[in-house]
């Protein structure tokens, strides 16, 4: 009826409750307890980065500590300790890992057994009474050295060898000349030089880097071919004489790689101011200046340094400073045992 009251019907509300409790797990649900484990292992390679490591042993367990050490044991092979955080039990972590392979490497691993009080407290300790020492009797001793002699070290004496040398370790020696190496020779083909141009010779050594030896097939045509004197000894070598009991190699060849060179500096002159304490230039190698890339320099060398040469020489070229490396590449490398891919010349003035 128009102006009379009207009556809506509207739909009851539904109330959604929401259980505070459903956040929580049903009484009977359990979750599975973590423990926490250490390992003690070895025998993985020297080679091995600390988080290449690390990311093998994550995909066993989680890893709380990873510690390596930079010592060995005493079998000589590397060690650490690693701790895990896991739902696994104890064997089956460490079974995994010593089915762990790096290479042909192996892990060997072990549960630590003894670890510190998690807790960090430590035993109360008891002092026991200390029975009182004895008094020593005072002793007086006089030192009757010099004080000349106090300062001094006292050296060990060396180790005494004795041999006698038989017949046979000195025939080929009797017929061999040794002399001193000319300056300015072309020690690539010294050997090749000789050889030929010399009959009859059955052998050529260089005796070090400054002498060589020169072996004929008797002692007759050794004495010889010394007073006879032909033009490629006499060029060649200077104090030519028979082989004496005394000869020896006082100077060895050796090949040094100068990095950190510039470019102006790439000359005989200065590479020579370079290695001068180390040694003589003899030559260099070619194929280190005739490559696309220029790195550093090849230099063969004679030098009285037994002892591997490794040394940095700060160059001022030109009033700046350049730290210069010298290093040894190839100790006692003869230039008559060069490759033949391996070309190299001498460094003419």
């Amino acid at each position: 009826v128009r102006g009379g009251p009207v009556t809506l019907s509207l739909p009851t509300p539904v109330h959604q409750t929401r259980n505070v409790e459903n956040n929580n797990p049903p009484s009977n649900t359990t979750f599975p307890a973590f423990a926490l484990s250490k390992f003690f292992f070895e025998r993985f390679p020297s080679w091995l980065d600390y988080h290449d490591l690390k990311k093998r042993l994550s995909k066993i367990s989680h890893v709380t500590n990873l510690f390596v050490s930079r010592k060995k044991t005493s079998r000589g092979r590397w060690f650490g300790f690693v701790s895990f955080l896991s739902t696994l039990k104890e064997s089956e972590i460490c079974d995994s890992l010593n089915l762990i392979w790096f290479d042909s490497y192996k892990i060997r691993a072990n549960p630590v057994r003894f670890q510190k009080d998690p807790e960090g407290k430590k035993p109360d300790l008891v002092i026991k009474p200390q029975p009182q020492p004895k008094a020593m009797p005072k002793l007086t001793f006089r030192d009757s050295r010099t004080f000349v002699e106090a300062l001094s070290v006292t050296k060990h004496p060396k180790k005494m060898v004795y041999y006698e040398s038989i017949p046979d370790d000195k025939e080929w020696l009797l017929r061999s000349l040794v002399g001193s190496i000319n300056t300015n020779v072309d020690y690539a083909h010294l050997e090749h030089m000789v050889l030929k141009n010399i009959r009859p010779t059955v052998g050529f050594h260089f005796l070090g880097a400054s002498q060589a030896v020169i072996t004929f097939p008797n002692r007759e045509s050794m004495e010889k071919e010394l007073v006879n004197g032909s033009s490629v000894l006499k060029t060649s070598f200077s104090h030519l004489k028979p082989w004496k009991k005394g000869a020896k190699a006082t100077d060895r060849f050796v090949w040094v790689s100068i990095l950190g060179l510039p470019l102006i500096g790439w000359n005989r002159r200065c590479i020579e101011s370079i290695i001068e304490k180390a040694g003589k230039m003899v030559g260099y190698e070619i194929t280190s200046v005739s490559q696309g890339s220029l790195t550093g320099v090849k230099v063969l060398l004679s030098t009285t340094s037994f002892e591997t040469l490794n040394e940095h020489v700060l160059l001022v070229l030109d009033g700046d400073e350049f730290d210069i490396s010298i290093m040894e590449m190839k100790p006692d490398f003869c230039p008559h045992r060069l490759q033949s891919n391996i070309q190299w010349i001498l460094l003419q003035h």
